[in-house]
């Protein structure tokens, strides 16, 4: 499927976004001009834009807490003084971005398969089991990382690698 039919058919089950990209529209949301700085080095203002658009429309913004602490870890590192702590105030928001919703989806450590751990750590693991397994419906998950787009792909779950968004908006 195509990334605009999987966003179409996730806009209530919710989307996870990975990570990075929630780093971004973190940081995006204090101060873009920040974006570019410590721990977004790749990434700039277009990145936000693109990501605030894409997401806007889903009913339910997924996560976990190891997301939330890799999240909080990157940035309250990377940001001082009254940034830092409007960006750490920003993770006990319960609605971001137009979203309805923040849920949040603990998957226990001993529930994620080992062999993903010793490739991709604990919270890409735990990305792996949420959007694979259990849920009757599971999030569909955003994420720049190809190694863990593709793993959920091949695994049955919906996924869409962030890039393509991004360089589809870019030439058009």
């Amino acid at each position: 499927m195509d990334w605009k039919t999987l966003k179409l058919k996730h806009l209530q089950s919710g989307i996870l976004v990975d990570t990075n990209l929630l780093l971004v529209l973190l940081i995006g949301k204090i101060n873009k001009r920040l974006i570019g700085g410590k721990r977004t080095e790749k990434y700039t203002e277009e990145h936000y834009y693109i990501l605030v658009d894409f997401i806007k429309d889903f009913k339910r913004l997924i996560t976990t807490p190891h997301i939330l602490t890799e999240v909080s870890n990157l940035g309250g590192a990377g940001l001082t003084g009254t940034d830092r702590a409007e960006f750490l105030g920003l993770l006990r928001t319960p609605s971001l971005f137009d979203v309805k919703t923040v849920l949040e989806r603990h998957v226990l450590r001993r529930d994620v398969e080992t062999d993903y751990i010793r490739q991709f750590g604990l919270t890409d693991s735990a990305i792996v089991k949420l959007c694979t397994t259990g849920l009757r419906r599971r999030p569909l998950l955003l994420s720049d990382d190809f190694d863990l787009f593709e793993l959920v792909s091949r695994l049955k779950g919906h996924s869409i690698n962030f890039n393509h968004i991004y360089d589809e908006k870019l030439n058009l």
